[in-house]
């Protein structure tokens, strides 16, 4: 049994959860990266919070363009 109704509904809900999903994972690289730099004496572990922070940075841009493409943030 098919109700076309709830095909809509089903991928906006895919979708939804797709982005929750993506941006805890964003934040938890933005936490991972504060910590590290909270703690970072040495030269290594600071280049490893930069590159944690600058690729937490370019995931939640693209994030935010995505969210913006699809026309349904209102």
């Amino acid at each position: 049994m098919r109700i076309s109704e709830l095909e809509g509904l089903r991928r906006s809900l895919d979708e939804s959860a797709n982005r929750l999903s993506f941006s805890i994972l964003v934040g938890s690289l933005i936490m991972g990266a504060a910590i590290i730099s909270t703690n970072a004496t040495k030269g290594r572990l600071m280049i490893v919070s930069d590159v944690l922070l600058a690729v937490a940075s370019l995931l939640c841009l693209w994030l935010i363009v995505s969210i913006l493409r699809s026309g349904k943030l209102k």
